[in-house]
């Protein structure tokens, strides 16, 4: 060897070593980007058979699908994980520096979510051959109950590693530095998490819901929102169905005034309101929901309903007519031949109007007993939609529209089997109305106490004024401006009890176009002080039982533990009203951190049947306090917080300041 050569020999060693690593550097990006594409044409394949319906997916392909996507992510973090310790050298590159900072939390969500949907198929992938079954007879759904009931080992695990996806996806902020594709794959996620979460939650009790475990009967209750109560409106028809073994073996509807034996039976005087506004004696079942607190509600319901019927109750399902238009939309139009009417999601509550009114030529005897068939008819018709062709159902959109009733409170549970109701109350499904200690607490109830349909044209604006003192304190002022948006000339007088009810015909419109009356009811944390409230005081001949109101607002103690607040105000058509609440709240709605932070929770509770409401919460940090963070994020003017949001569904709103 010359001295050349030898001299060279070091930097020949080091070029090959430079050239191994290129090498290996290649076949690492290589296989990455192959493993990449390899998920993209899954991603592609999973589009291309939900789009065919579910009825179109093998057990064979869901678990080919599933194991395959598990094998891209397990191979993925395998070849990425040499790369993780030198993600601060790419921090700072434009378009890749965000995503690789994130990199550790996509890849635990990937390796977690593609484990959580190992096990789901494991579990139930079963049900797809019951549903594709081509020589099945009858209803498969006792048959798909049990692969659920047998598969609870499988979605326990399931729901650990959605935990693992949830934990992973609260440490990636929506930074609009992010490339769109993945905002907007966050963005969709973040719409599907809460429906995995909910769903692997409830779905292991589903099996002791639908009877497997023995027989259940439930109240199915109609309520009809345009004629607003607590727990969503006016119970207008109830049904009584009946699972076995997760078969449907009964489900019958009645008008709810047929429930009551009061002509044989005494019956309990009613809740002091219904006789100061209504004039009622006896406490009948259409006027069981009362309270908004809806496990309340929901056992006076099943008490009244067994002591008239005889009939022993496992729970109650509590339906509103959006409800009914949500469930229609997924499961496609409903054909009803004997009123020559085809419901879609668009037209139902509009049909289920009309057909309150009845057939022409129908006489008033004969209208009482049968204006409410139309619910029972559409219920049947849903029924055997949902038994005999489960496979042709859009069980994703199915799922969300389930969710999404639940969330605004179109749809309500109540369970009386203990681990069953522990389930529900965990999920929020049951309308309990509570509050935790250390946090503000907003619950508007309104109800229509003018025996017609008003509701349908009230609108409602909420602002919420609270003002923190440096000492712990609070004061707060509610608003809430009721509008009737009746636009007709020569409007109606205030009488209670006209119109509909063979007085005037059977119109619903007339129901609609009335007076409103509105008893509201505020419900804050305990311990709050009313300190004024606006008065509204009615004349006595505006009411069926010849008595006036005096106007005056009054305070209790509810029975979940909260301060209500509570007044009435009568609405003549067309015109407004604004109610107003000022209190002292409790100093425990502050909480105080260890570094002399302080953290303010507001939880503002929807009342179910209610369409969406324009909410404003306006917060005051006292004075020399400054926002440190807040969630949503208001418009903020010094040290005014000001929240612009919809009241759609139950909030949660985040202040902390120093």
């Amino acid at each position: 060897m010359s001295d050349l050569t030898r001299k060279r020999l070091p930097f020949y060693i080091l070029l090959a070593g430079v050239l191994l690593l290129l090498l290996w550097l290649g076949l690492k990006v290589g296989r990455i980007i192959q493993i990449t594409r390899s998920l993209q044409a899954r991603q592609l394949q999973a589009e291309t058979m939900m789009a065919g319906g579910i009825s179109q997916i093998t057990q064979a392909q869901a678990e080919a699908l599933a194991q395959g996507l598990r094998a891209d992510v397990v191979a993925l973090k395998r070849e990425t994980a040499i790369f993780m310790p030198f993600r601060g050298v790419l921090r700072g590159v434009d378009r890749i520096g965000p995503l690789v900072d994130i990199a550790p939390q996509l890849l635990e969500m990937a390796d977690a979510g593609t484990l959580a949907a190992a096990y789901l198929t494991e579990g139930l992938s079963p049900a797809l051959t019951i549903l594709n079954d081509p020589n099945r007879s009858g209803s498969p759904l006792p048959q798909m109950v049990q692969v659920i009931d047998q598969a609870r080992p499988q979605l326990l695990q399931a729901t650990v590693q959605i935990d693992r996806v949830a934990a992973a996806r609260q440490q990636i902020e929506n930074s609009p530095d992010l490339p769109w594709r993945v905002q907007e794959l966050l963005r969709q996620f973040d719409q599907l998490l809460p429906l995995a979460q909910d769903g692997l939650r409830v779905l292991p009790i589903l099996p002791a819901i639908m009877g497997q475990e023995g027989p259940r009967t439930y109240l199915i209750v109609a309520q009809n929102e345009d004629e607003r109560r607590a727990t969503g409106g006016f119970i207008s028809g109830v049904g009584l169905l009946r699972l076995h073994q997760g078969q449907i073996v009964g489900l019958d509807f009645v008008d709810a005034n047929d429930i009551d034996d009061w002509a044989n039976k005494p019956y309990d005087f009613p809740p002091q309101p219904l006789y100061t506004f209504m004039g009622l004696e006896l406490f009948l079942f259409r006027d069981a929901n009362f309270w908004p607190d809806f496990p309340t509600s929901a056992e006076n319901m099943m008490n009244l309903y067994s002591y008239s019927q005889g009939t022993p109750l496992d729970g109650v399902i509590a339906v509103d007519q959006q409800f009914v238009a949500m469930l229609v939309g997924v499961l496609g139009p409903i054909s009803l031949q004997s009123y020559d009417l085809v419901v879609t999601g668009d037209n139902t509550i509009e049909s289920m109007r009309q057909a309150w009114e009845g057939p022409e030529g129908l006489g008033e005897g004969e209208w009482v007993y049968t204006r409410k068939d139309f619910i029972g008819l559409l219920a049947a018709a849903l029924r055997q939609k949902l038994e005999n062709n489960p496979g042709e159902l859009d069980w994703p959109a199915f799922s969300q529209a389930m969710l999404a009733a639940v969330r605004q409170k179109h749809l309500q549970l109540y369970m009386r089997d203990p681990v069953v109701a522990v389930v529900l109350d965990g999920v929020n499904f049951d309308g309990r109305v509570e509050n935790r200690v250390g946090q503000d607490f907003l619950l508007v109830v309104d109800s229509n106490m003018g025996y017609n349909k008003a509701s349908a044209l009230m609108n409602t604006q909420l602002d919420y004024d609270v003002t923190l003192n440096s000492d712990g304190t609070a004061a707060a002022v509610l608003s809430v401006k009721q509008a009737h948006t009746g636009r007709r000339n020569n409007p109606p007088a205030c009488e209670q009890g006209v119109g509909g009810y063979g007085l005037t015909g059977f119109d619903y419109e007339e129901m609609v176009h009335l007076c409103y009356w509105s008893y509201l009811r505020v419900y804050t944390p305990a311990g709050s002080q009313l300190v004024a409230a606006s008065s509204h005081p009615a004349p006595a001949q505006a009411f069926s039982h010849n008595r006036p109101w005096n106007g005056q607002a009054a305070t209790s103690q509810d029975s979940s533990g909260l301060t209500m607040m509570e007044n009435f105000a009568l609405i003549p058509y067309g015109e407004s009203a604004d109610l107003l609440f000022q209190y002292q709240l409790p100093v425990t709605i502050r909480t105080t951190e260890a570094d002399g932070s302080h953290r303010y929770l507001l939880q503002i509770m929807k009342q179910a049947g209610t369409r969406p409401q324009p909410l404003t919460v306006t917060v005051h940090l006292p004075a020399g306090q400054a926002l440190i963070t807040a969630d949503p994020l208001p418009q903020q003017e010094e040290n005014r917080l000001i929240f612009n949001l919809t009241l759609n569904q139950d909030i949660t709103l985040f202040v902390h300041y120093r």
